[in-house]
């Protein structure tokens, strides 16, 4: 079987990532992942492993990206699952590492749809309605009965006075 040999790892200026030199390619990785599988100069690896290696840096690279994309604003757990679909440019990845990626941001507390429902409440209510926000957090995908907690803290008044702002 052959052996994937790591030549040389250097860190490219300014970033966390590496370029590792192996005897077959050159591929970049996070100090996290050369920590992980203990990578250094001289290392020797199997394909397999170097394929798990690899496969894991896919990965990586995927929950960094949705990990920008949430700098940007709140998104609820359909929006992430739609951008980690569209970042997975080989469909490399498995249903279940989508599943797992979800899963990490959740334990993180960087998705949660009923705080993501609440911050939407929040934003809209100055300018939109009850029944704007319920068909936007709808389309979301948001379950019904976050929806409806959420939508509670929108008060009837907040809606009138909302209306008539929109009025004039």
């Amino acid at each position: 079987m052959n052996k994937v040999v790591i030549e040389s790892v250097s860190q490219k200026k300014n970033s966390k990532k590496f370029v590792i030199k192996t005897n077959k390619d050159e591929y970049v990785m996070t100090e996290d992942t050369i920590i992980k599988f203990h990578i250094f100069k001289d290392c020797e690896f199997s394909e397999k492993e170097f394929d798990k290696i690899i496969y894991d840096v896919k990965i990586s690279e995927v929950f960094n990206k949705v990990l920008n994309y949430l700098n940007y604003g709140p998104r609820s757990e359909l929006e992430i699952m739609l951008y980690i679909q569209k970042n997975d440019k080989e469909k490399s990845l498995k249903s279940k590492d989508y599943d797992e990626i979800i899963s990490r941001l959740k334990s993180l507390n960087y998705v949660n749809d009923e705080i993501y429902a609440k911050q939407i409440v929040e934003y809209y209510k100055e300018s939109k309605g009850k029944n704007y926000i319920r068909q936007y957090l709808k389309d979301k995908k948001v379950d019904f009965s976050i929806i409806e907690k959420s939508v509670i803290l929108f008060e009837n008044d907040d809606e009138i006075e909302t209306g008539l702002k929109i009025a004039n």
